[in-house]
C-alpha cells in the first residue's frame, strides 16, 4: 500500500494508522538499506573490472609504444617508415589515453576526479591528434591543414582533456 492509502485508510483509529505508519517507514528502510548493498556491491564489482581491463589493455599497449619507440631509434630508418612508426607511437598514445579517460569515468562517478595541471608542448599534441585523424580525413578525401600561429608552446593545464576535446 503507498501513503496515501494508509493516511486515508477509512475505520483505523489513530493508534492504529501510526502503528501502520511505523511499519511501513520500517519495511522502506529495510528496502532502502538492501539497495544501497546491492548498489555497493555492483559498483565494486565495476571498479574491480576496470582496474583489471587497464592492467590488460595497458601491457600490450606499453609494448607497442616502447617497440615503436625503439625501432624509430634504428640507424638507416627511412623518413616515410619514421613517420609510419611515429604514427603508431601516437595510436598506442592515444589508446592509453583512452583507458585513462575509461578510469576518470570510474573517479568522475565516485567524486574522484581532478583537472590537472601539468606542463606540456601544445605543437607536440597537436601534431599527434592530426596524426590519429589524418588517415580518417584522406580516406574521407577532407583536406586536414593545423595551423600552429602561437610561438610560444610550452603551456600548462590538463593535456588528455584537451586532446579528447579537439578528438571530439
Amino acid at each position: 500500500p503507498g501513503w496515501s492509502a494508509l493516511l486515508i485508510e477509512p475505520g483505523l483509529a489513530d493508534g492504529h494508522q501510526r502503528q501502520r505508519l511505523e511499519e511501513l517507514v520500517v519495511d522502506r528502510t529495510v528496502q532502502l538499506a538492501a539497495a544501497r548493498e546491492s548498489a555497493e556491491q555492483a559498483r565494486s564489482s565495476q571498479t574491480e573490472f576496470l582496474a583489471h581491463m587497464s592492467h590488460e589493455v595497458r601491457t600490450p599497449l606499453n609494448a607497442i609504444a616502447g617497440l615503436t619507440h625503439l625501432m624509430r631509434r634504428e640507424p638507416g630508418l627511412t623518413e616515410a617508415l619514421g613517420r609510419r612508426l611515429a604514427d603508431v607511437q601516437s595510436a598506442a598514445r592515444h589508446l592509453q589515453a583512452i583507458v585513462d579517460d575509461v578510469l576518470d569515468l570510474e573517479r568522475l562517478e565516485s567524486g574522484e576526479v581532478a583537472l590537472r595541471d601539468e606542463p606540456f608542448d601544445l605543437h607536440t599534441l597537436l601534431d599527434e591528434v592530426r596524426a590519429l585523424v589524418q588517415g580518417e580525413a584522406d580516406l574521407s578525401g577532407v583536406s586536414l591543414q593545423v595551423e600552429q600561429a602561437a610561438p610560444t608552446t610550452a603551456l600548462r593545464g590538463d593535456a588528455t582533456r584537451l586532446r579528447q576535446a579537439l578528438l571530439n
